[in-house]
Protein backbone atom coordinates (compact mmCIF):
# COMPACT_ATOMS: atom_id res chain seq x y z
CA UNK A 1 0.00 0.00 0.00
CA UNK A 2 1.01 3.59 -0.72
CA UNK A 3 0.22 6.10 1.79
CA UNK A 4 0.82 10.01 1.66
CA UNK A 5 0.15 11.94 4.39
CA UNK A 6 0.30 15.70 4.58
CA UNK A 7 3.15 16.07 2.20
CA UNK A 8 4.66 19.87 1.61
CA UNK A 9 7.44 20.25 -1.15
CA UNK A 10 8.69 23.98 -1.56
CA UNK A 11 10.95 25.38 -4.17
CA UNK A 12 12.32 28.32 -2.15
CA UNK A 13 8.82 30.64 -1.20
CA UNK A 14 6.91 28.24 -4.15
CA UNK A 15 4.76 25.79 -2.86
CA UNK A 16 4.45 22.94 -5.10
CA UNK A 17 2.85 20.09 -2.97
CA UNK A 18 0.75 21.47 -0.26
CA UNK A 19 -0.62 19.32 2.33
CA UNK A 20 -0.98 16.02 -0.71
CA UNK A 21 -2.89 13.22 1.14
CA UNK A 22 -4.03 10.18 -0.24
CA UNK A 23 -3.84 5.82 -0.31
CA UNK A 24 -3.14 3.77 -2.98
CA UNK A 25 -4.29 0.08 -2.18
CA UNK A 26 -1.83 -2.91 -3.39
CA UNK A 27 -3.09 -4.08 -7.05
CA UNK A 28 -5.26 -0.52 -7.55
CA UNK A 29 -5.19 1.11 -10.72
CA UNK A 30 -4.41 5.02 -10.29
CA UNK A 31 -3.83 7.88 -12.10
CA UNK A 32 -3.18 11.24 -11.20
CA UNK A 33 -4.75 13.80 -13.71
CA UNK A 34 -3.67 17.73 -13.40
CA UNK A 35 -2.85 20.59 -15.39
CA UNK A 36 0.73 21.69 -15.98
CA UNK A 37 2.64 22.65 -13.61
CA UNK A 38 0.34 21.37 -10.77
CA UNK A 39 2.84 18.80 -8.95
CA UNK A 40 2.37 15.72 -10.98
CA UNK A 41 5.84 14.71 -11.46
CA UNK A 42 7.13 16.23 -8.12
CA UNK A 43 4.58 13.88 -6.14
CA UNK A 44 6.66 10.91 -8.29
CA UNK A 45 9.80 12.21 -7.92
CA UNK A 46 9.27 12.47 -4.14
CA UNK A 47 7.85 9.03 -3.94
CA UNK A 48 11.10 7.38 -5.52
CA UNK A 49 13.38 9.92 -3.63
CA UNK A 50 14.91 11.78 -6.71
CA UNK A 51 13.34 15.17 -4.42
CA UNK A 52 13.38 15.32 -0.97
CA UNK A 53 10.00 16.52 0.56
CA UNK A 54 9.83 18.86 3.23
CA UNK A 55 7.11 17.66 5.36
CA UNK A 56 4.92 15.00 5.84
CA UNK A 57 5.05 11.40 5.77
CA UNK A 58 5.31 8.53 2.99
CA UNK A 59 4.74 4.88 3.47
CA UNK A 60 5.36 2.58 0.98
CA UNK A 61 4.98 -1.50 2.39
CA UNK A 62 6.97 -0.95 5.04
CA UNK A 63 8.99 1.41 4.29
CA UNK A 64 8.14 5.05 6.26
CA UNK A 65 9.82 8.27 5.21
CA UNK A 66 9.38 11.52 6.64
CA UNK A 67 10.02 15.43 5.24
CA UNK A 68 13.62 16.95 5.86
CA UNK A 69 11.87 19.73 8.51
CA UNK A 70 11.07 16.59 10.79
CA UNK A 71 14.10 13.99 10.37
CA UNK A 72 17.51 14.80 9.30
CA UNK A 73 19.28 11.96 7.94
CA UNK A 74 22.54 11.31 7.69
CA UNK A 75 24.51 10.37 4.11
CA UNK A 76 24.48 6.66 5.05
CA UNK A 77 21.09 6.54 6.65
CA UNK A 78 19.67 8.33 3.66
CA UNK A 79 21.15 6.22 1.24
CA UNK A 80 19.95 3.07 2.83
CA UNK A 81 16.22 4.68 2.52
CA UNK A 82 16.74 5.78 -0.68
CA UNK A 83 17.81 1.70 -1.27
CA UNK A 84 14.73 0.26 0.07
CA UNK A 85 12.14 2.60 -1.51
CA UNK A 86 13.10 2.50 -4.72
CA UNK A 87 13.58 -1.30 -4.32
CA UNK A 88 9.82 -1.51 -3.90
CA UNK A 89 9.03 1.90 -6.66
CA UNK A 90 10.03 1.92 -10.11
CA UNK A 91 9.44 5.36 -12.28
CA UNK A 92 9.31 5.71 -15.92
CA UNK A 93 10.65 9.13 -17.22
CA UNK A 94 8.49 11.34 -19.42
CA UNK A 95 11.57 11.84 -21.52
CA UNK A 96 13.07 8.87 -23.07
CA UNK A 97 16.28 10.21 -23.63
CA UNK A 98 17.66 10.62 -20.50
CA UNK A 99 21.18 9.07 -20.98
CA UNK A 100 22.45 10.26 -24.29
CA UNK A 101 26.02 8.71 -23.59
CA UNK A 102 25.04 5.20 -23.28
CA UNK A 103 23.18 2.77 -26.23
CA UNK A 104 20.01 1.67 -26.38
CA UNK A 105 21.02 -1.42 -25.05
CA UNK A 106 22.45 -0.11 -21.92
CA UNK A 107 19.37 1.67 -20.50
CA UNK A 108 16.86 -0.84 -19.80
CA UNK A 109 19.52 -3.26 -18.21
CA UNK A 110 20.50 -0.49 -15.88
CA UNK A 111 17.27 0.68 -14.99
CA UNK A 112 16.01 -3.43 -14.84
CA UNK A 113 18.84 -4.15 -12.30
CA UNK A 114 18.44 -1.36 -10.00
CA UNK A 115 14.57 -2.02 -9.19
CA UNK A 116 12.60 -4.42 -6.96
CA UNK A 117 12.81 -8.01 -7.48
CA UNK A 118 10.70 -8.42 -10.45
CA UNK A 119 12.75 -5.78 -12.09
CA UNK A 120 15.90 -8.34 -11.20
CA UNK A 121 14.74 -11.32 -12.71
CA UNK A 122 13.57 -9.79 -15.48
CA UNK A 123 17.01 -8.10 -15.88
CA UNK A 124 18.90 -11.52 -15.51
CA UNK A 125 16.12 -13.06 -17.91
CA UNK A 126 16.73 -10.78 -20.87
CA UNK A 127 19.90 -8.87 -20.59
CA UNK A 128 21.75 -11.05 -22.71
CA UNK A 129 19.72 -10.55 -25.09
CA UNK A 130 19.08 -7.13 -25.02
CA UNK A 131 23.02 -6.33 -25.36
CA UNK A 132 23.07 -8.64 -28.40
CA UNK A 133 20.25 -8.02 -30.50
CA UNK A 134 22.02 -6.05 -33.17
CA UNK A 135 24.19 -8.81 -33.81
CA UNK A 136 21.62 -11.13 -34.12
CA UNK A 137 19.71 -8.53 -36.27
CA UNK A 138 22.52 -8.30 -38.69
CA UNK A 139 23.37 -11.57 -38.72
CA UNK A 140 19.54 -12.57 -39.96
CA UNK A 141 20.01 -9.88 -42.42
CA UNK A 142 23.47 -11.26 -43.94
CA UNK A 143 22.09 -14.84 -43.66
CA UNK A 144 18.81 -13.82 -46.01
CA UNK A 145 20.76 -11.64 -48.11
CA UNK A 146 23.37 -14.68 -48.28
CA UNK A 147 20.71 -17.42 -49.04
CA UNK A 148 19.02 -14.80 -51.19
CA UNK A 149 22.14 -14.33 -53.66
CA UNK A 150 22.51 -18.48 -53.37
CA UNK A 151 18.80 -18.88 -54.30
CA UNK A 152 19.66 -17.03 -57.42
CA UNK A 153 22.85 -18.06 -58.25
CA UNK A 154 21.29 -21.73 -58.19
CA UNK A 155 18.07 -20.69 -59.89
CA UNK A 156 20.09 -19.10 -62.82
CA UNK A 157 22.79 -22.36 -62.79
CA UNK A 158 20.13 -25.18 -62.50
CA UNK A 159 17.61 -23.83 -65.12
CA UNK A 160 15.83 -26.97 -67.08
CA UNK A 161 17.55 -26.83 -70.49
CA UNK A 162 14.50 -27.57 -72.59
CA UNK A 163 15.45 -28.99 -75.87
CA UNK A 164 13.63 -28.31 -79.18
Amino acid sequence: MIEVTNLVKRYGNNTVLNQATFQIQDGQLTTIPGPSGCGKSTMLHCMNRLERFDRGRLRIGDVEVVGTEEKQLTAAEEKQLTKRLRDRVGIVFQNFNLFPHQCLQAVPRRRLSSRNWIGRKLASRYAAPLTIWPVVAVFYLLLTFLLTRVAEYLEQRWRPVTRA
